[in-house]
């Protein structure tokens, strides 16, 4: 490979910055401070993007597309690119690649900071989750959810180049500052394994934390502590490195997501751990490592559902990701105030701070606006029979997501989400499912909770969704004799509040609906307003659940006189003439038995699809085999025979010298051994024949297994040109 110029410099550059002594964090105080050259990474999952900022100005530089956003064209059956919901981040020490982590596809994606270029794209092993670049600053080992191994990724050509054998479900891996030492958490073992970054295989662990499934994990600038947070049971496992035991376990609340660490002038460490169900991040002093964090305070967050957060290496900002919100959190680590709040893409997950990033440029290149400035909205919903739940609608490209976070499910239920109009008081039955079984420790009424479940449906622009209720208990709807004139309108309708929270019993404001009958034009109706209404019971430790996609055919107010159907009139082309009925009730409940029907085949194309990325990678050998005809067996031998025969014959003639040379000097260091041993009887004391009998010993056991490599050589080459 010829190198440009521009390499030259980079690497000029880099080797410069390395001289420097770049730190990147979290680091302990010294640091440099924050640059123009620096960068802050946001990983967005639902607009599968990678968020880009200046940390110098706060300013959103752009986004970095991996591919459409969710679900937009992802099972377009041409054109999809590899990488699918942008998830975990990590960085090479040397800060010129940051790795990308996409939890759909099984991807790894390395992208070069100075230009936001792919540098190289690799699939690993099912459900990765986090990865980080090892202190070679070209390895990505990566976190594998559903085996139990860590993959080794070459990050600058790509691909799988090893692994290592871990307890089930490695979910995050980091390095010690000194680069010799791994540890791995894991979603399905309460324990951090240890392992020897050489020798690439675990070789101790610290056992005892307090669940099974930790989710993120952080280790202290100084490699001294380590914390590793328990998503499901709202508890955080500190543990002493030195000593390979847990110290303290921290009651740090519901859905508590990621740890990082910001230390002081003076050299205290404290330790921030974002808890989404409280919206805020809390905030532990740890004196040492062995010693039991203390609570200092919180930061509250200025969005929903707090999750990544990273420092600078300074320690004056941590930066905050809001999943729910769409937006990032500047927070003075000194005042514990946030100084600024960024719009990021959709649906934040990880965030890393990487220092000296673009040493050359404004580093704006192959950034894109996607994600960026799309509608948000969030409303926390009480739910009569006790608790609430968290109602997210998110405007996505072409669709929307609609998604539902609650907490304290009663076990051994089914719960039914639905849509309505207030006007109509008409549901549509969206999705029945059934809490699983309580996860860790987790305690209080019910415990269940639901599995994380992703669908997309169309929200703004495309139907009017009012609320949620129970399957099993939803409000009585009105006789038709109370129908008001507008009832039951179905049809376009936008979100009207972007970037924001509605409080419970808050009216949602849709920006116009448009209905539309059979060869009649559309009416705009104007503005609409509706509650949502509440899904009960609800969910416990933060359990996502995304509603699924409902399309009606729009239809007519009703004038107080049954309105004409909207099927065409008159007979139908089939054996026998189905009769639809002219009342709006019937033909809403044909409505709702057809959704339900469209329901359980969208099921079904779910199941056929779940394996599509493994068997398409599958079909991608289009043949195995190459049959050809016995004569071109034939002929194809003998010109390989012909070929390979004079070489063969030169090595056999050069052996077959090789082993009279040696034949003939064994012989005489036989003769020279038996004279030395002659010698050696007639005088007992040591002689220069002696020393030179047992160099001449030596001599010919080289010589020998010389010979004996000489032969295998040849016998090889022979078995060769016999196959």
């Amino acid at each position: 490979m010829l190198y440009q110029p521009f390499d030259i410099l980079v690497s000029l550059l880099t080797a410069v910055r390395l001289t420097l002594a770049l730190v990147q964090a979290p680091a302990l105080p010294g640091a440099q401070a924050i640059s123009s050259a620096d960068r802050v990474y946001v990983g967005d999952q639902s607009s599968n993007t990678v968020s880009v900022i200046n940390p110098a100005t706060n300013q959103v530089l752009g986004t970095i597309a991996l591919g459409s956003s969710r679900l937009t064209d992802i099972l377009n059956p041409q054109y999809v690119r590899p990488s699918i919901n942008t998830h975990g981040l990590g960085f090479s020490r040397d800060g010129r690649f940051i790795n990308v982590v996409s939890v759909a596809s099984n991807t790894v994606t390395v992208i070069r900071t100075s230009d936001n270029s792919v540098v190289s794209e690799s699939y690993v092993g099912r459900a990765p989750h986090e990865a980080f670049f090892s202190p070679d600053n070209r390895t990505v080992w990566v976190g594998t959810r559903g085996t139990s191994q860590v993959d080794i990724v070459d990050g600058l050509i790509g691909g799988v180049v090893g692994h290592v054998e871990t307890a089930d479900g490695p979910s995050k891996v980091l390095f010690s500052p000194d680069g010799r030492t791994a540890y791995v958490n894991h979603i399905r073992s309460p324990t951090i394994d240890i392992v020897d970054v050489h020798l690439r295989r675990v070789v101790d662990q610290i056992t005892g934390l307090a669940d099974k499934f930790s989710s993120d994990m952080m280790l202290s600038p100084d490699g001294r502590s380590l914390w590793a947070a328990h998503k499901m049971v709202g508890k955080v496992s500190v543990m002493d490195v030195s000593a390979r035991r847990v110290v303290a376990v921290l009651d740090s609340g519901p859905e508590t997501n990621h740890p990082n660490f910001i230390t002081s002038k003076n050299g205290t460490l404290f330790g921030w751990v974002t808890v989404a169900s409280l919206n805020e991040t809390k905030i532990y002093r740890q004196d040492k490592p062995s010693a039991i964090p203390v609570y200092v305070g919180a930061v509250k967050a200025s969005g929903i559902e707090p999750h990544g957060i990273w420092p600078s290496p300074d320690n004056t900002r941590m930066y905050i990701v809001n999943e729910h919100s769409d937006t990032l959190d500047v927070v003075d680590a000194s005042s514990l105030q946030i100084v600024k709040t960024l719009h990021v893409g959709q649906e934040g997950q990880a965030v890393v701070y990487v220092a000296g990033a673009v040493t050359i440029g404004n580093g704006t290149s192959n950034l894109s606006s996607q994600g960026l400035n799309r509608q948000t909205t969030n409303k926390i919903v009480s739910i009569p029979a006790g608790g609430s739940a968290l109602v997210t609608v998110r405007g996505l490209q072409g669709l929307d997501m609609f998604q539902v976070i609650g907490r304290s499910l009663e076990f051994n239920t089914t719960y039914t989400a639905y849509a309505s109009t207030l006007l109509g008081h008409v549901e549509i039955p969206l999705v029945d499912f059934m809490p699983n079984p309580p996860t860790g420790n987790a305690t209080g009424p019910g415990c269940g909770t639901a599995p994380q479940h992703k669908n997309i449906l169309k929200i703004g622009g495309a139907i009017v969704i009012i609320g949620l209720a129970h399957g099993f208990s939803r409000p009585s709807r009105p006789h038709s004799g109370e129908n008001t004139a507008g009832e039951g309108i179905w049809g376009v309708a936008g979100l009207a509040q972007p970037y924001g929270e509605l409080q419970n019993d808050e009216t949602l404001t849709l920006q116009s609906v448009e209905w539309t009958l059979a060869e009649q034009a559309p009416r705009n109706l104007g503005p609409y307003k509706g509650t949502i209404g509440a899904l009960w019971p609800n969910q416990c430790t933060g359990q996502e659940r995304v509603i699924g996609h409902r399309m009606l055919r729009p239809y007519a107010p009703s004038s107080g006189r049954p309105r004409e159907s909207v099927f065409i009139s008159g007979p139908l082309p089939q054996d026998n003439e189905p009769v639809c009925s002219p009342y709006v009730e019937a033909c809403v409940a044909a409505a709702q038995e057809s959704c339900d029907k469209i329901y359980d085949a969208q099921c079904s194309l779910r199941a056929g699809v779940a394996d599509l990325p493994r068997m398409s990678k599958v079909l991608q050998n289009e043949r195995l085999f190459a049959l050809i005809n016995e004569s071109h067996a034939a002929m194809y031998k003998t010109q390989l025979a012909e070929e390979v025969e004079p070489q063969i014959t030169e090595l056999t003639n050069r052996a077959e010298k090789g082993i009279k040379q040696l034949e003939r000097k064994e012989n005489v260091l036989t003769s020279k051994l038996d004279a030395a041993r002659a010698s050696s009887r007639a005088s007992t004391a040591p002689s220069i024949a002696a020393k030179k009998l047992n160099v001449l010993t030596k001599q010919r056991e080289a010589l020998e297994k010389e010979l004996q490599s000489l032969s295998d050589e040849v016998e090889r080459l022979e078995g060769q040109l016999m196959a």
